[in-house]
């Protein structure tokens, strides 16, 4: 076999057998993220999670069908509380749209909001005018980018980690509750470390500098469409690539010199797009760039994070007051509320059932830093490899539940999907080899006794 035909493989597998297996793949996390068809997601939960969120990108589409004048940021929200849009937007009622709705809407002044912007041209332009088309189309969007990323990552770093970020991304009931939320909208995160991965894997100088520009563009279309949320697990999630293509494939992706530079770009590049959607961001606010900024960091950045408590209402103190420690500790151990993974032939878990408990959360992040450390005791020659990816993955998500306390202390129904983003996939690659290495090192010993 020439060595061109030798690289023709997708995630291990040579492309006439992947072929087919990607196609089941789309196939499973589709219905998945759609409609919870293999049980990922508890059912109690389906229907109900995290619909405040979304009620805002459906009021944006309300009040685009309306004509009705409302801030410029893309999020709407009705001026007091109820979910009622949903019937409001189902076919019955949509000629009575005008008779139905709130008299007043506002603005939500946390982010830009522009993915909601999408989503009504999509209603109103595309002819997507139903909540089942939008959460298909969301959930397709979600589908494509964790199996590019898998893909990805196994050019990257190997076949083993590309599967593990494939797994833990299809059984998370985390990721499947959010797939198809018109808010949360995870696939959005994975952009800028596609964008990353391109850029590492293209050759020809012309598509290299375009795909090196891609990257704040990414950052943006991020940052704007869905907001800041999570910005520093975004960030090192993308800045991470260029490090696993060091760690796995040196000799074809430059020294560590080049590593750094590239890290450096997407650091960068992570800064710019941030910059672009808070201007924009603040000047929808307000009209004024400089203005909006100080309400952004006022009123939304200090109330997420370490801000005075006294200068909000009542219900932020808990957050705002709480020791970061403790905050990362509910999101490790007390707090989780779902199994880690899970899977059943139907969604009501009737037939063949296959759950891993929260708590064993736990116990692979102890294994896998346990792991690291036993490597570099012994001096093995994979310890650098698992020291800096686990540092990184976990730091991807302990530093943002850190940086964002206040946020993060109240939204544990939440935020446990951040976890899946890339420590997950990490923390099984690591633990996962290290016993698939002792494994055959004693079925090895064994067999060289008998003989």
């Amino acid at each position: 076999m020439s060595a061109r035909s030798a690289t023709r493989t997708v995630l291990g597998l040579p492309l006439k057998r992947a072929l087919p297996v990607l196609g089941l793949i789309v196939v499973f996390l589709q219905l998945s993220f759609t409609v919870n068809a293999f049980g990922v997601a508890p059912t109690q939960l389906w229907d109900s999670w995290s619909p405040d969120g979304e009620v805002m990108v459906l009021k944006r589409i309300e009040v685009d069908l309306l004509d009705r004048p409302v801030t410029s940021l893309g999020l709407a929200a009705y001026a007091g509380t109820e979910n009622s849009v949903y019937s409001r937007l189902e076919p019955g009622n949509i000629d009575d749209l005008e008779t139905l709705a709130p008299d007043r809407f506002v603005g939500y002044r946390s982010e830009a909001g522009g993915y909601s912007r999408f989503l009504s041209f999509a209603w109103r332009g595309l002819g997507c005018n139903s909540l089942t088309c939008l959460h298909f189309i969301n959930a397709g969007f979600m589908t494509v980018s964790v199996l590019a990323i898998a893909i990805g990552v196994s050019l990257l770093g190997g076949t083993g980690l590309g599967w593990c970020w494939l797994a833990a991304t299809a059984f998370s009931p985390w990721l499947t509750l959010a797939a198809r939320n018109l808010f949360w909208s995870p696939w959005l995160y994975y952009l800028p470390a596609l964008a990353t991965i391109l850029y590492l894997l293209v050759r020809q100088r012309t598509l290299r500098v375009c795909a090196a520009t891609l990257i704040p563009l990414t950052f943006f279309l991020k940052y704007w469409g869905s907001g800041y949320r999570e910005f520093i697990t975004i960030s090192l999630i993308a800045a991470s690539m260029p490090v696993l293509a060091w760690l796995f494939n040196q000799p074809r992706f430059g020294s560590l010199r080049q590593c750094f530079l590239r890290v450096g770009w997407v650091t960068i590049s992570s800064v710019v797009g941030m910059m672009g959607a808070l201007a924009v961001h603040a000047y929808w606010m307000s009209g004024s760039i400089s203005a909006g900024l100080r309400q952004i960091w006022d009123e939304t950045v200090l109330r997420r994070t370490y801000g005075d408590p006294s200068n909000f209402i009542a219900d932020y103190a808990p957050g705002l007051t709480s020791n970061p420690v403790f905050v990362v500790w509910q999101y490790i151990w007390p707090a989780w509320s779902t199994d880690l993974f899970a899977f059943s032939f139907d969604k009501n878990g009737s037939l063949f059932t296959v759950a891993v408990g929260p708590h064993v959360f736990a116990a692979i992040l102890t294994m896998a830093i346990l792991v690291t450390v036993w490597r570099i005791i012994i001096r093995d020659s994979l310890w650098v490899q698992d020291a800096v990816l686990v540092t990184l993955a976990v730091s991807s998500t302990v530093l943002w539940f850190v940086a964002a306390k206040g946020y993060a202390y109240v939204h544990t129904h939440l935020l446990f999907f951040v976890w899946y983003l890339f420590t997950i996939p990490v923390l099984l690659f690591t633990a996962g080899r290290f016993v698939t290495q002792q494994a055959r090192r004693y079925i090895s010993k064994n067999e060289t006794y008998r003989v």
